[in-house]
């Protein structure tokens, strides 16, 4: 087989129907599972295992499923992460952390303050301080399943997202559907697979411009963990200091409205100009056939 021809095979066998079902198979499977492991009904949230726990069972049976499909593939790990920037252009970029965080922060409180009208029930599911990435520690064993859960979704869990959606679906989708498209499609599936839409189809339209700009892997998933960790400090914080009754919140809320509307219309203004600078276009080249292209002149 021609070397020019080895990356479209590569991704010829990485299709994105085998990756959605492997993905639903390891759900259901997961779920199952942690259904079984998870000691208290969500009814009682007072050993409930944090959301991190049940995200290891997903990527771990995730990838025994899909493990055959990538061997089968000859994917280059080497030209899909590229390699690892110099400092200073990791650090250039990371700032970029700061207003995508903001963005999401500022979308997500303003969709509170809109459905507040709407669910008067809304106070009492956000003061519940059992939900999400950790739990209140009332048992050593939850201390145990925090930490897990913590270094799943700060350090796992970016490093999982931006390899499959980065660095696999960008590629395949800019072969069938060029490149600004390729970063359109696969920013909007990341962004439904989280609960702030917005905030993660704008994050991830993001870290595919930088993945193609600095033409490393490395970049996108470090502002990806940098980004997590900051949110679940946050999250620890809320946990253990959250004794806000709900009327207390509600009112909380609304006199934050007009400070979230304002800060995001700051951090738009701000992110509209890095936008500006690096509007997509065919001409980019994908980094796994830039670092392909590369090692073929070499050789």
């Amino acid at each position: 087989m021609k070397k020019e021809l080895v990356p479209y095979f590569t991704f010829e066998r990485i299709r994105v129907r085998s990756l959605i079902f492997c993905a639903v198979l390891a759900q259901i499977i997961s779920d199952i599972i942690f259904s079984e492991i998870n000691p208290i009904s969500y009814k009682d949230t007072t050993y409930q295992l944090p959301d991190g726990i049940n995200y290891i069972l997903f990527y771990c049976v995730f990838l025994l499923i899909y493990s055959s499909i990538l061997f089968r593939s000859r994917l280059s790990y080497k030209n899909t992460f590229g390699k690892f920037p110099e400092f200073s252009t990791l650090a250039r970029y990371s700032i970029l952390t700061i207003p995508l965080l903001l963005f999401s922060l500022c979308i997500l409180n303003i969709q509170y303050m809109w459905h507040l009208d709407l669910s008067p029930d809304l106070p009492e599911w956000l003061s519940d301080e059992n939900i999400g990435a950790v739990v209140y520690p009332s048992n050593v064993k939850l201390i145990i399943a925090n930490i897990l859960s913590i270094i799943c979704i700060v350090i796992i869990t970016p490093i999982f997202e931006e390899f499959f959606f980065r660095g696999l679906l960008l590629t395949r989708w800019s072969i069938k559907r060029g490149t600004p498209k390729a970063i359109l499609s696969t920013s909007i599936l990341f962004g439904i697979l989280h609960i702030d839409v917005i905030g993660g189809i704008f994050f991830g339209y993001v870290l595919a411009i930088v993945y193609i700009k600095t033409k490393s892997l490395y970049v996108p998933i470090c502002i990806h963990i940098l980004n997590n960790f900051i949110a679940v400090i946050i999250e620890i914080y809320s946990v253990m200091t959250n004794h806000t009754s709900p009327e207390e919140l509600n009112t909380s809320l609304e006199i934050s409205i007009w400070i979230w509307i304002i800060g995001l219309c700051i951090v738009v203004a701000g992110m509209l100009v890095f936008l500006r600078k690096n509007i997509p276009n065919r001409n980019w080249e994908i980094p796994y056939f830039f670092h392909h292209n590369i090692e073929k002149s070499i050789n």
